[in-house]
């Protein structure tokens, strides 16, 4: 059993390494760049500025473009929120393995820019909390856990949000990972005001392939994973409405974290993990 669990740590460690050191093979600065410094003032954009470091929140209000000017770099304070609810077990590739493999990738990259970083792992209720550390001890216990970890439950995502937000106190960062299928309007809600209390909040929504597009099956039964009700419908007939409804969720979610300055990026399990480095630039 002991053996089995060294294993399993040890071949996260192995893909989060792979991964971090390939994709940053020929790069010379911080995935995270432009996070760990402090905030000095704005200034009005300019042609040929750095778009990563438009402040969108200001955008909003004013509907005009401004930079975001900084002090030194300091370190950086993180808190990983994992989402592990029933729901994130589904789908070829499946997205709870998906979002596993991308929080131990997180884990590596801030451990190596000696950055602070904690874990929450919640369903309904907050299943694992480690406090932030950027020691080499704190990347295995992240990775010891994640490895231990097994959905269940059902989805309550502001809990370990205003958790992590009160650990952290002061201006740090908070990414959450998860399909964000819970209520869409009080998720959002908890996010913005995060965003707006000076924290810097990225949103990683995870979905499968599967959920993306139904396939024509005719009679189906769908299950729901998080509360076992289910119901019997002909695919064939809701085809287009699930692409609408599937669509005008996305897009609401999307255009509302774009409008709040959130940084989200949506990841399809069978899409390239890297894809989710696109957000940190």
């Amino acid at each position: 059993m002991l053996l089995d669990e060294i294993l399993k740590i040890e071949n996260l460690y192995l893909r989060a390494k792979k991964v971090v050191e390939g994709y940053l093979s020929g790069k010379h600065r911080s995935i995270f760049e432009g996070f760990s410094v402090e905030f000095a003032e704005h200034r009005q954009y300019s042609k040929g500025d750095d778009i990563r470091f438009i402040d969108w929140k200001v955008f909003a209000r004013k509907d005009k473009l401004f930079i975001k000017k900084f002090f030194e770099e300091t370190n950086l304070r993180v808190y990983l929120v994992l989402d592990i609810s029933k729901s994130m077990d589904y789908g070829k590739p499946n997205k709870f393995i998906y979002a596993q493999n991308l929080t131990a990738i997180l884990s590596y990259v801030l451990y190596l820019q000696r950055d602070a970083f904690g874990f929450i792992a919640f369903s309904d209720k907050i299943e694992v909390m480690l406090s932030p550390s950027s020691s080499k001890i704190q990347l295995y216990k992240v990775l010891k856990t994640l490895s231990t970890l097994k959905p269940s439950g059902k989805t309550y995502i502001e809990n370990p949000l205003i958790i992590s937000a009160n650990k952290l106190k002061r201006r740090a960062m908070i990414i959450l990972i998860s399909d964000l299928i819970a209520n869409k309007d009080s998720t959002i809600r908890i996010l913005r005001a995060l965003n707006n209390s000076n924290f810097d909040v990225i949103v990683f929504q995870i979905l499968s392939p599967q959920e993306r597009e139904i396939q024509d099956k005719g009679a189906f039964k769908f299950i729901d994973p998080e509360t076992n009700s289910s119901i019997s419908l002909n695919t064939l007939y809701y085809i287009e409405d699930y692409k609408k409804i599937l669509n005008k969720w996305l897009e609401d979610i999307k255009i509302s974290f774009l409008r709040s300055g959130i940084r989200y990026k949506l990841l399809f399990t069978d899409e390239p993990i890297t894809n989710a480095f696109q957000v940190l630039y």
